[in-house]
């Protein structure tokens, strides 16, 4: 969820909260000054039907002193002297119900006998006006909600546009571009030391992948030359030919020793690549036709070790990929499967339009299939085996988006690939 989005879901729900809440006072401050008003009339009226019954000491002419019902009994005997307010109803002749506010009061003429009055006044026009000016107290709250809410909105928009901008600079941050995108001004202060701090990260960022990039490749360099001239000396002394049997082992591993740190320097200038995003170009990749390929390259390898290839084609991925890291991808799971399989084993390679799967008979894991991805990660004895190929394998699904699988039963060893979107 967006933060503009949460923070005025907040408003909405704090300015909805404090409206209730306003409107909810509003009407029974409102109500309870219509009582009063109610009572005072009642009290009134009270006053001038006691004042008239003291005075006479009879039964007072009522006609016309009254907006409601007066009712008036003079008694025989003293009674404790009481008021009291209260809310009845009265049903009309039609049956209807109509409420009233009854005021009843007790006491005592001056000759000791008591007397009842009790006075009613309608209730259900002010409880109409108490309606009408609710409803309409109500809409004009829901109209100042809706009004807040969407001023708020549009000043948050405004307000956060600056944030906005800047975070679409970042997406498009490309540290392989030659150029550093700029951050747009801005006249909020916290925006503005945002920005600078951003600013001066893709600064260092861009040095330090500039360095890197250049440090991994002059190492490369320099360590492929030295590589270079051990394996032409080597060749040269090998062919002198007064070499002892034990000068020539020697020289063997050395070639040997040199050619795979010749292989190491090549697959971690591969990961550093990967990790540098130094392969950009895309193209349509057909996998089937590169497993062709590799295959007819490795018939004798596969024809010495007796291994059966069974392939199933079901369809090609619509994935666009650097032709260098297709190939890369599709040749290490090919290579571990058939350099770690056993003599007549078995490659099922199944490829679809959302997979690839290579399952290969082997020697079981000692470790968890997950830990095969780490670098120099290997359980194979096999003197070429250098534990990059599946890190390599691991780096290339990662980079563009695939899923990948390891799993080990029975001596089966399953890889699978799920292709999904590349990296834009």
């Amino acid at each position: 969820m967006k933060l503009l989005t949460k923070t005025n879901l907040y408003i909405i729900f704090f300015n909805i909260l404090l409206f209730i809440a306003g409107g909810v006072i509003f009407y029974y401050v409102f109500r309870a000054y219509i009582y009063r008003q109610i009572d005072n009339d009642l009290l009134m009226e009270m006053q001038l039907v006691r004042d008239e019954i003291l005075r006479t000491d009879t039964l007072p002419d009522l006609s016309g002193k009254s907006q409601g019902i007066i009712h008036v009994d003079l008694l025989d005997a003293p009674v404790r002297s009481e008021q009291v307010f209260l809310d009845t109803i009265l049903r009309t002749p039609e049956e209807d119900e109509v409420a009233y506010r009854y005021l009843k009061l007790y006491g005592n003429k001056p000759n000791g006998n008591g007397y009842f009055i009790g006075i009613l006044h309608s209730l259900e026009e002010r409880k109409d006006f108490l309606q009408v000016v609710t409803f309409y107290i109500f809409s004009l709250i829901i109209t100042l909600l809706i009004f807040v809410i969407l001023l708020n909105y549009l000043i948050s928009r405004k307000l956060w546009s600056p944030f906005y901008r800047t975070l679409k600079t970042l997406r498009e941050f490309d540290l392989t571009s030659a150029q550093k995108p700029s951050m747009e001004k801005t006249e909020i202060t916290e925006f503005q030391q945002l920005n600078q701090t951003l600013d001066e990260m893709m600064d260092k960022m861009i040095l330090d992948f500039n360095n890197v990039k250049d440090f991994t490749n002059y190492a490369s360099h320099e360590i492929r030359t030295p590589l270079t001239v051990i394996n032409s000396k080597t060749e040269i002394l090998m062919q002198s030919g007064n070499l002892t049997e034990n000068q020539m082992k020697m020289l063997i591993q050395i070639q040997e020793s040199a050619s795979r740190l010749s292989r190491i320097n090549q697959g971690l200038l591969i990961i550093s690549k990967i990790d540098n995003y130094e392969f950009s170009e895309k193209r349509a990749i057909s996998f089937s036709k590169i497993i062709d390929e590799y295959l007819e390259r490795m018939e004798d390898i596969l024809v010495g070790k007796r291994i059966v290839i069974t392939r199933k084609y079901f369809g090609e991925p619509a994935v666009q990929m650097h032709p260098a890291l297709s190939e890369m991808l599709v040749i290490n799971l090919l290579s571990n499967a058939i350099k770690h399989n056993i003599d007549e084993g078995t490659v099922e390679i199944v490829l679809s339009e959302t997979s690839l799967e290579i399952e290969n008979t082997g020697v079981p894991l000692s470790a968890p299939p997950e830990q095969m991805f780490e670098k120099f990660r290997k359980e194979s004895v096999h003197k070429e085996s250098l534990g990059l190929g599946l890190s390599i394998v691991r780096k290339i699904a990662d980079f563009y988006g695939f899923g990948i699988h390891y799993t080990c039963s029975d001596g089966h060893h399953r890889v699978v690939v799920r292709f999904c979107s590349s990296p834009e």
